[in-house]
């Protein structure tokens, strides 16, 4: 089984031997669209776009992960992570490791002890930096040798999810003061990856197994504290997962065949409250359901028919999540076979964006409300991770090595 995050590096590693965002609100919208033009271009968009600048972070390999915080870019390179100026692209710091890693997630604004950090996850390993220094805090080994599937930081642990030796899906807790393994909880199915999400207010987390076996895969709702089973539901193949912590609800994307591919749960007890099938133009195909991010009581994610590691006719989707998830629009954006990243959505003053890039070596700045295209970004390389945005500037890392800056409404 190969997890949809390693697809996306192989993608990535292959061109390059060639050459959270929050706070959208859109309007509801109970009738589906069609969205834009499947080239995903508009009169204005067919040109190349400059860039205000572009830098190669330190480290070997494709900056995989960049971050967006207090104004700075958080890039992790190979072995390397470092911190950018978010005006130039300058080097402000960058800290390598020894060992043969390759750093593939990272989370900001970690509290370690009285300081805030950055948590980069590698093979087996995870690592905590000072966040305005640069400095290694800490470093904890762990039992797997496969690529992590999501790094969650909550309440002073950081939960990450992988796999364990046997090919069973495995979340651990790690304490972020120290990095020890406070608790480490494995799933049932074999040849599977945990898909993790964010835990909700109360502290429970919830993690499933990144597998099309759905008569055995299973989502597991865990107390964040103990790692103690509040509840399971076995015949979900989780693929990807969003939480609202004002409604308490857990929206889960599956590997499914015709039916739901999106899942409405409550996230104390797992009962269902609504279902989407977020394509139906497929019946008789495998769907999955990638990428689910929850803003302002909808939800955007990515469709595609086809199994991971050979994804066609994607679809970027939105759902209204307090509306039983009625699809408000589906759109072509990409005609190719490239994979689709997370969506970021963005509001800056009366401004909302979205933007979802691809290996195809696009960007794509898509209006939330009716899920047009606005304008095709060409990104001179595959993009294999959501691409931050902040008020005037779009990031984008390329195999290359290369992350580049792009002022917004000229990019």
């Amino acid at each position: 089984m190969t997890d949809r995050r390693s697809i996306l590096k192989a993608l990535g590693a292959t061109a390059a031997t060639a050459s959270l965002g929050v706070g959208v609100s859109a309007t509801s919208d109970d009738s589906t669209s069609d969205g834009a033009t499947t080239d995903g271009t508009t009169s204005d968009a067919s040109q190349k776009q400059s860039y205000d600048w572009r830098t190669d972070p330190p480290g070997e390999g494709y900056p995989y992960t960049t971050r967006v915080y207090d104004q700075r870019i958080f890039a992790a390179s190979g072995d390397t992570v470092s911190r950018l100026n978010i005006e130039s692209g300058d080097v402000e710091w960058e800290t390598q490791v020894s060992e043969d890693v390759s750093f593939h997630d990272v989370a900001v604004n970690v509290e370690v002890g009285q300081q805030s950090a950055i948590i980069a996850a590698a093979d087996g390993v995870v690592y905590a930096f000072d966040r305005i220094e640069g400095t290694q805090k800490w470093k904890a080994q762990l039992d797997w040798e496969h690529g992590t599937t999501g790094v969650a930081p909550h309440s002073g642990h950081m939960f990450v999810g992988s796999h364990d030796a046997d090919g069973n899906g495995a979340m651990y807790c790690l304490d972020t003061d120290d990095g020890h393994v406070v608790w480490k909880s494995t799933g049932t199915c074999g040849d599977s990856y945990a898909t993790l999400t964010t835990p909700l207010a109360d502290g429970d987390v919830y993690f499933g197994s990144n597998t099309p076996d759905s008569e055995n895969a299973t989502l597991y709702a865990l107390d964040s504290s103990s790692a103690e089973r509040k509840w399971s539901k076995t015949g979900y193949p989780v693929f990807s997962m969003a939480t609202d912590e004002g409604t308490e609800t857990l929206y889960v994307g599956l590997f499914a065949e015709a039916d739901e591919t999106v899942v409405a749960l409550d996230g104390d007890d797992g009962t269902v409250r609504w279902s989407q099938d977020t394509v139906g133009e497929y019946p008789e195909y495998e769907m999955t359901v990638d990428h689910l991010t929850e803003v302002d009581g909808d939800l955007y994610g990515v469709a595609y028919r086809g199994g991971a590691d050979a994804p066609t006719d994607q679809k970027l989707f939105s759902l209204s999540a307090q509306n039983e998830g009625t699809v408000r629009w589906r759109t072509d954006v990409d005609d190719g076979d490239g994979a689709l990243t997370t969506p970021v959505l963005y509001t800056s003053q009366d401004s909302k964006t979205c933007y979802v890039a691809s290996s195809d070596s696009k960007a794509y700045r898509v209006d939330p409300s009716t899920g047009n295209v606005v304008r095709t970004i060409d990104t001179d390389g595959p993009v294999v991770d959501q691409t931050p945005v902040t008020d005037d500037r779009l990031f984008v890392g390329t195999p290359d090595g290369n992350v580049t800056a792009y002022l917004r409404g000229t990019e």
